[in-house]
C-alpha cells in the first residue's frame, strides 16, 4: 500500500477526500515531502469557502478579529512590516529568504538575464519591487531572480529556449540589436 505522500505514475492522493489525482491538481509546496499540497485545489477551495462561511456566521467574532489585527499591526513598525511582505512573497514561491538573499548576493543584486537593477516600482508601496523569483513551471524549482520586464518577457516567449534564440537571431538580422 502506497504512503498518502507518495507520487505514482503522475498521481497524488488527497489527504482530504482521499482520491488519486494527477498532480496538477495540487498546488505547488516546497515544505511537502513531495512538492505538493496535501489536499488538491478542489478540495482547498471547499475547505476555505467553509471557513468564510463559519467566520461570517459570527459577526462578532469577525469584528473582534479585525480588531485584534489593527491594534497588532499598528504597533509594527515600518521596516518589521515590509519585512513580513517580503519574506511571504518569498516563501510563496518555496524558497527561504535565505535562498533569496544568497541568490541575490550571487547575482550582484541585479537580473540573471539583463544584469541591471530591479527598477519597477511597488504600486502600494511606492519602493522599488523585489526581484522576481523565476522558477520552472513544470516543476516548480526555482532558478534565479529577474527583474520584471525579463520575467515578463521570459514568461511571454513560454520559457521556450528556442523561441527565445529565435528572437534573438530576429533582431541581429534586422541590426536591431546594436542601434542607438
Amino acid at each position: 500500500m502506497p504512503a498518502k505522500s507518495e507520487i505514482i505514475d503522475g498521481r497524488k492522493r488527497c489527504s482530504l477526500c482521499k482520491e488519486w489525482l494527477a498532480v496538477s491538481e495540487f498546488a505547488f509546496n516546497k515544505q511537502s515531502a513531495t512538492g505538493f499540497a496535501s489536499w488538491c485545489r478542489s478540495c482547498t477551495k471547499k475547505k476555505a469557502e467553509a471557513n468564510r462561511q463559519a467566520r461570517r456566521a459570527d459577526p462578532a467574532k469577525v469584528e473582534a478579529d479585525r480588531d485584534h489585527k489593527r491594534k497588532h499591526k499598528a504597533n509594527l513598525s515600518e521596516e518589521v512590516k515590509r519585512q513580513r511582505s517580503r519574506n511571504e512573497t518569498i516563501r510563496s514561491y518555496g524558497v527561504s529568504p535565505e535562498w533569496y538573499e544568497a541568490k541575490l548576493v550571487e547575482q550582484g543584486g541585479v537580473c540573471a538575464i539583463c544584469k541591471l537593477p530591479e527598477s519597477f516600482t511597488n504600486k502600494w508601496s511606492g519602493g522599488v519591487k523585489l526581484l522576481s523569483i523565476d522558477h520552472d513551471h513544470d516543476n516548480g524549482e526555482a532558478r534565479g531572480l529577474l527583474c520584471q520586464r525579463c520575467n515578463v518577457a521570459l514568461g511571454n516567449m513560454g520559457d521556450d529556449p528556442e523561441r527565445v534564440r529565435n528572437l534573438a537571431r530576429y533582431l541581429v538580422e534586422r541590426n536591431w540589436v546594436q542601434r542607438g
